[in-house]
């Protein structure tokens, strides 16, 4: 029975209930939410119900504000001040949640070890005016908070030198924390007015079809993850910045060569320019497909990526030996910012079961479930879990070997909370933001593993992989790990969880052996 808003009793156990707003319906699988707040105690529920609709209140604004599409504003003198002196703050931040979190004395040399690496290189770019080092996330600021920059033009270049002297001043900082001095971390209102004063958004010229239009339609088609959603704005963004704010329909061949030259000049390494390029194409190509536009301006374009680029690749047989043989897996090290079981866990899975990190890191206790007899992972949207795409809903067997270490009795103990209930959200609401930038650190300083392409997503790598050397079908290894390559035949049937776990079982790393 209903015990007040919010609050539903069934049996003896209180549950949360909150309704999706109805402007956010559509990128909802259900019209409310629904999780148990693991309690019989009501004024325990209640109080635990209080905190669910401020985590909820605070989910909703945060789409809404991804959703809206934001026009561009010019780099002033202003924002650019702004941006340097938030650059400061937002690295001094992160460096305080680690130190409230604590640190082991392993964990406070690793990272000090780290950080004078980083020093030294922040003091070389601005020693010599280079600027490669920073030139990818300087596109990332200007990209989120939509400053559109000539990078030709005197104000982008000092600008440019300014974000330089600011990661340096904020890691300097850091050292002097090192050494016990006190740095405070500036205030955030000192540089938010500039750089969130509203601007008044551009009038569209009447029946015309703006590239933000078809983002909507693209967002309410494939109900992506926040993370995309954001990721596809700056690509609109760029977009227009590049080829000006026209009507798609009116586009020609020319504007969509102009933007890809345009990408690559900006990102000579062409990482980041594929990545915008592919997201703008991947909206313009369902466009078509829906017959919102009759032509897609970069079919047939594309951006090759140069040789030796900065790409993941997966774990060498030395560095995956070098990280299972590293202190978290042979001598139960839990370093703090390791967040626990968190350490051990996040990887073996990743290994094992080709789950992408911020998937092991949102799962509940009671997502692992068994049917059939087979125990798998139930990847959901449940209680304010996030996935890629629809294709990243799925069931994904657990590997024999997880069970032999023990994954099940780990889980069992948890009595149906968090799978790792030491992670926690970080700015960006993310609980395996934080976590990454430490598996960064131990993989670089504690494992030995310096080639920087080789990150937590090489171990999805390693898992597919190892799936083709073990001759399992593509369908089945795709379907395991929530890959989708647009075939249309791929939409009749699905791969059973049975003939899915016959795979898993087929999945084996006999260098770790």
């Amino acid at each position: 029975m209903r015990m007040q808003t919010n609050l539903v009793r069934r049996g003896s156990q209180y549950y949360f209930r909150r309704k999706v707003p109805s402007d956010l319906q559509q990128h909802y699988p259900r019209a409310d939410i629904r999780e148990s707040l693991r309690t019989t105690d009501k004024a325990e529920a209640i109080e635990r119900a209080k905190a669910r609709v401020s985590h909820w209140d605070a989910v909703f604004a945060k789409h809404r504000a991804a959703l809206i599409p934001t026009p561009a504003r010019p780099l002033t003198q202003d924002i650019a001040d702004a941006i340097a002196g938030a650059l400061v703050g937002h690295i001094l931040a992160a460096d305080d949640e680690q130190r409230l979190e604590g640190m082991t004395d392993e964990d406070f040399a690793a990272r000090s070890v780290q950080l004078q690496a980083d020093l030294d290189a922040s003091r070389r770019g601005y020693s010599h005016g280079d600027s490669s080092s920073i030139d990818g996330q300087l596109d990332d600021w200007l990209g989120h908070f939509n400053v559109t920059a000539d990078h030709a033009s005197d104000a982008f270049k000092k600008l440019r030198r300014d974000f330089l002297a600011a990661r340096l001043e904020a890691q300097q900082g850091m050292l002097k924390r090192d050494a016990g001095e006190l740095v405070r971390t500036p205030s955030r209102a000192a540089t938010a007015d500039a750089l969130e004063a509203p601007l008044e958004a551009p009038k569209a010229t009447a029946g015309a079809v703006s590239l933000s239009s078809l983002l909507d339609a693209w967002v309410t088609e494939k109900q992506p993850a926040l993370k995309t959603i954001q990721m596809a704005k700056a690509g609109v963004l760029e977009f227009e910045t590049i080829v000006g704010q026209k009507d798609v329909a009116r586009l020609t061949p020319h504007d969509g060569v102009k933007y890809k030259d345009a990408l690559i000049a900006k990102h000579p390494t062409r990482t980041t320019a594929l990545r915008k390029f592919m997201t703008t194409s991947a909206i313009l190509r369902l466009a078509k497909r829906n017959h919102r536009i009759a032509a897609n301006v970069l079919d047939g374009l594309t951006i090759d990526l140069l040789e030796g680029a900065d790409t993941r690749v997966e774990f060498p047989t030395d560095a995956l030996k070098a990280l299972f043989t590293s202190p978290v897996f042979t001598e139960g090290k839990r370093p703090a910012a390791g967040k626990g079981e968190a350490a051990k866990w996040l990887p073996l899975i990743a290994l094992y079961a080709g789950m992408r990190q911020a998937e092991i890191g949102q799962l509940f206790a009671d997502d692992i479930k068994l049917k059939d007899g087979i125990h798998y992972f139930d990847i959901n949207r449940e209680r304010g879990k996030t996935v890629k795409n629809r294709g990243s809903i799925r069931a994904v067997p657990i590997h024999p070997e997880l069970v032999r270490l023990g994954l099940l009795e780990y889980a069992k103990k948890q009595k149906g909370g968090r799978l790792f209930p030491l992670l926690t959200e970080d700015t960006h609401g993310s609980l395996t933001g934080s976590w990454s930038h430490w598996f960064g650190r131990y993989l670089r300083s504690t494992v030995g593993v310096t080639d920087e392409r080789i990150v937590f997503h090489s171990l999805r790598h390693n898992f597919k992989t190892a799936c083709r050397d073990a001759g399992i079908a593509k369908e089945v290894h795709d379907a395991i790990t929530g890959h989708s390559e647009g075939d249309s035949a791929e939409g009749y049937g699905e791969v059973s969880l049975k003939l899915k776990q016959q795979g898993i079982e087929k999945v084996c790393y006999p260098q770790l052996a």
